[in-house]
């Protein structure tokens, strides 16, 4: 059983304590990098680096925001205090504006409504909560790595229907590549025929070489499967392997058009046409994977 993962996730967890109620909230999706935004109330400042450690130590990629929020019990409920320093910055400034510019005299709920007058006292964190947010954040980042495990079987999944897909085209291709150089040589010969010369034959036996060998595209099918066969070793790994799969996914599409390039049987153009499609698809999928 393999375990991939995707990069797109989404988790939540609440828990209920004698003191709060701790709610966590975590979305993932796609990037190049481990991309950590958290979003914490103020008094838990101090709890980031340790939050951070445990998404570093469970996932590797994907951009993460998180959002974890407390109901504190009202006995716990921070108090709002007026920021005097603040206030009577205000009110200095009022007085200045009043002695240049005739107005009314101010009501003290106007003040109310300038940013930084009323504040929230910091709150302290019991220690007994602290141990029980990180908890929640942990079981939540657990929940995450799950869901994204999940999603990541699926992708697996679509990655080996393609990929046997890919390997029956290489099969036709090569059945293909045979019926159409034969075809090419009786070309060729039919052609010299019409024109009743009496070529050396050797000559001609060296030229229809060179050309056949300019169409041959065995190699190009043999890396093809190689690959493939590479990129089902890589999906069976217990670890990250996005980036080796985006290279692999590029290789498979540079021997896919060397093959367009060689062609010469509009069939075998088809069938290179149908294996572009299954290599950007599973290349979009790959874009996906941890």
């Amino acid at each position: 059983m393999h375990s991939l993962k995707s990069m797109t996730g989404f988790a939540n967890l609440s828990r209920n304590t004698n003191l709060a109620e701790i709610v966590v909230e975590a979305r993932s999706v796609n990037s190049r990098y481990l991309d950590i935004n958290l979003k914490v109330p103020s008094n838990l400042r101090d709890l980031e680096p340790r939050l951070r450690e445990i998404i570093s130590k469970r996932l590797s990629r994907g951009k993460i925001d998180y959002i974890v929020s407390l109901k504190m019990d009202r006995h716990l409920e921070n108090k709002i205090w007026v920021d005097e320093k603040r206030l009577q910055q205000i009110i200095d400034a009022c007085d200045l504006i009043s002695n240049k510019v005739a107005c009314g005299k101010y009501e003290a709920t106007q003040f109310l409504s300038f940013p930084g007058v009323l504040c929230e006292a910091p709150l302290s964190i019991p220690s007994e909560l602290e141990t029980s947010i990180v908890e929640t954040f942990k079981d939540c980042t657990d929940k995450l790595v799950e869901n994204r495990r999940i999603e990541g079987e699926k992708l697996a999944a679509l990655i080996y229907e393609r990929l046997e897909n890919v390997n029956a085209i290489c099969k036709k291709i090569s059945g293909l590549l045979k019926i159409s150089q034969k075809s090419q040589k009786e070309k060729v010969l039919s052609k010299i025929n019409a024109l009743e010369i009496n070529p050396d034959p050797n000559r001609v036996e060296q030229e229809l070489v060179i050309l056949l060998l300019k169409s041959d595209i065995d190699e190009e099918i043999d890396r093809l499967v190689s690959h493939s066969i590479e990129i089902k070793r890589i999906l069976s790994l217990n670890e990250p392997c996005g980036r080796k799969l985006d290279f692999l996914m590029q290789e498979l599409n540079r021997e896919t058009n060397t093959i367009a390039s060689k062609s010469i049987s509009k069939d075998i153009s088809f069938q290179t046409v149908e294996l572009k499609v299954l290599i950007e698809q599973m290349r979009e999928q790959v874009q996906n994977i941890e």
